[in-house]
């Protein structure tokens, strides 16, 4: 068995920010962020059925997770556990600051709705966790958002520009009408040049828009070198629910899997579902 275990775990759709770009069940509030009651033995749950692992490195994101000061005394109280945040870096800066020093990681991202005066002042906070910034970008406000990657940038900041879906949802790989100069300049922001098509067919962006991720029948070790957890908190071996769940992080019944499964989809397309290790063959054969 690997000895790290990574988990990808959406707490809740409880956020701050309505995005235009995001769809109701990750920010509509209807599923939030449980309370200290439910989150702890959840937690001690998950430290139980993880014992035999010796790294457990755990991404949580929403909704917006840094809504929840149940969740800051989590992630203060327990130990094993190296949590990682995805946030809008919306939260007070008495937030991060009581958290900061149980983080091991933090990814921040900027939306064009948000107030930049706020999210530099929370970059000020967390620059010891060296954070990546991604900075959400849509074509009818990129000079406005490219402008920001460009100060942050140089700045000496991790940052990045983020394209997005029509109407993000899971599976969805149609992007927003980018035209041609903005996605040379995304390329560029990477380091590509975008006329160079034999580099450009390599990145996850060509690869989802021309649906190039077939994974169907090789082995795939989601939910054994890593999982996800659900609004619901149901565990899963990856976002694509292949198959059945692995049980549920709040019945604290959760049984998880020792071996690779064959993957029975055309096309994976969530980014955490891809960094699974696959097999190089078909049908199984590694």
């Amino acid at each position: 068995m690997s000895k790290t275990l990574k988990i990808q775990w959406n707490i809740g759709n409880q956020c701050n920010l309505k995005c235009d770009y995001c769809v109701p069940a990750l920010n509509s509030g209807t599923n939030p962020i449980p309370e200290q009651d439910v989150l702890t033995p959840a937690f001690e749950h998950l430290e139980y059925v993880t014992d035999s692992f010796n790294e457990i490195l755990l991404e949580l994101t929403g909704g917006e997770p840094t809504q929840s000061f149940a969740l800051q005394n989590i992630i203060n109280k327990t130990t094993k556990i190296k949590f990682s945040l995805v946030s809008n870096g919306y939260a007070e800066p008495i937030w991060w600051s009581k958290a900061l020093n149980n983080l091991d990681k933090l990814q921040l991202t900027y939306h064009d709705s948000a107030d930049f005066d706020h999210f530099f002042e929370v970059l000020s906070i967390v620059k010891k966790l060296q954070p990546k910034i991604l900075i959400a970008i849509k074509p009818d406000t990129w000079n406005q958002q490219y402008l920001i990657y460009q100060l942050l940038k140089s700045l000496g900041y991790d940052v990045y520009l983020q394209v997005l879906y029509k109407n993000f949802t899971k599976g969805n790989n149609r992007y927003l009408a980018y035209t041609q100069d903005q996605w040379s300049a995304y390329y560029d922001s990477q380091g590509i040049n975008y006329q160079d098509t034999s580099i450009v067919e390599k990145t996850i962006e060509f690869k989802r828009s021309n649906s190039l991720n077939d994974y169907h029948g090789h082995l795939c070790w989601a939910g054994v070198e890593q999982i996800v957890i659900d609004i619901f908190g149901d565990v899963w071996r990856g976002w694509c629910m292949a198959d059945l769940s692995l049980g549920n992080i709040y019945q604290q019944n959760v049984s998880l899997d020792r071996q690779p499964r064959v993957c029975p989809k055309r096309q994976c397309r969530n980014g955490f579902d891809l960094e699974a290790r696959k097999s190089e063959q078909s049908w199984g054969f590694a």
